[in-house]
């Protein structure tokens, strides 16, 4: 299915004071955040605006902008009156909802996805809700039958279509589905959806906005402190008897593998992608094949001196994930094995899988050994 999303932002703000669209959250505007989240999820934003400011396509962050009008319905129909022809479904939102959520958004097109024709996010009314007339209540409701309407609302296209059609006002979209008996599917809310409405909200916009500094400084910490690497190696058997096989430190029965050291396939992809991760290059630029002091070398105290390299730039390893790709030798046996030989070096955890090729290519036909590596590292302090 190609969702598009009507943001709206048409209004004049009157119980706010102002154009409450156009506030601002930590640098960008409620409405280009209300945008920026809703175009993560669907194909194509439109965003309608008040009369004389929808300027030009891509105005904030939309990919069409239009004047609205005078009242909320009009506005969704403008919005509606641009959305392009492969739109199989529609989604509504209120552009003064800046801190939706993507999975809200997530649980209405899954809802749409699974055949609802609209779909409504909501959340449970915990207060006591009374019925008045003047300054007296008339009844008590039931608070379980009950709920709090969010956006984004989520229709099938023709579903929208029919619903303004009616050419009635409504609050909001769902209750044009009502009347004429399109069943609305309800999913969660989320608390945090809030409404720009009144002046006291400026205090969520405020919180908004160092609730947006206090993320982008974590960002920026686990940038600064974390690291990922990714090592790849590669043997071909060798025809000499006398080679032995070393897999992550331990010997197994078989053909060795060609290879200026003891070409431990396990190893020299773990170095690679620790020493990638601290960019220090590859194992090739610190122990290169064309050092005759290397052969035959015992590729577990390479991969020692790899991990004292980075250490040495002030990392931590954290955590190293390896998969060997052979179809001979049986690794499942000795996994533990591996994994205790490489942790004993590396001095944290590791995890060994064995996978097979079922007979495809080079290592299916039993010529080699491939694997691949990941690390994380971080910086100390």
């Amino acid at each position: 299915m190609e969702a598009w999303c009507i943001v709206v932002a048409g209004g004049s703000g009157s119980r706010f004071g102002g154009l409450k669209q156009f506030e601002s959250i930590d640098g960008i505007t409620v409405l280009e955040q209300s945008v920026r989240v809703a175009r993560m999820h669907v194909a194509k934003v439109v965003a309608v605006v008040p009369t004389g400011y929808e300027g030009t396509p891509g105005r904030f962050g939309a990919d069409l902008v239009v004047p609205g009008g005078a009242t909320r319905s009009d506005s969704v129909k403008a919005g509606l009156a641009v959305v392009g022809e492969n739109a199989s479904h529609v989604l509504v939102h209120d552009g003064a909802r800046p801190f939706v959520t993507g999975d809200v958004f997530l649980r209405v097109l899954a809802a749409l996805a699974d055949g609802a024709r609209a779909v409504i996010p909501v959340l449970d009314v915990t207060d006591t809700v009374k019925e008045i007339e003047g300054d007296h209540i008339v009844r008590t409701l039931d608070r379980n039958k009950l709920a709090i309407v969010q956006t984004p609302q989520g229709f099938t296209r023709d579903a929208l279509a029919a619903m303004y059609a009616l050419g009635r006002v409504e609050s909001d979209d769902a209750a044009l589905a009502e009347l004429i008996g399109i069943p609305v599917l309800c999913v969660a809310g989320d608390a945090g959806n809030v409404k720009i409405t009144r002046p006291s909200d400026r205090l969520l916009l405020n919180a908004g906005a160092h609730r947006s500094s206090l993320v982008d400084t974590v960002a920026q910490e686990i940038v600064r402190t974390i690291r990922v690497g990714f090592g790849f190696d590669a043997h071909r058997f060798s025809d000499d008897p006398r080679r032995k096989l070393v897999l992550c430190g331990v010997e197994f029965d078989g053909l060795g593998l060609e290879g200026h050291s003891d070409a431990d396939v396990g190893c020299h992809a773990v170095a690679d992608a620790l020493l990638g991760a601290a960019g220090e290059g590859g194992i090739g630029d610190h122990f290169p094949a064309s050092d005759m002091a290397l052969s035959g070398a015992n590729s577990l105290q390479l991969l020692g001196a790899c991990r004292d390299k980075v250490e040495a730039k002030g990392f931590v390893l954290v955590n190293t994930d390896l998969t060997l790709i052979c179809e001979t030798p049986v690794l499942a046996p000795r996994r533990m094995e591996m994994e205790r030989r490489l942790s004993n070096v590396l001095g944290s955890s590791v995890c060994v899988k064995g996978k097979r090729t079922e007979g495809l290519g080079s290592i299916g036909r039993r010529e080699g050994i491939a694997a691949v590596a990941s690390v994380t590292i971080m910086k100390r302090g």
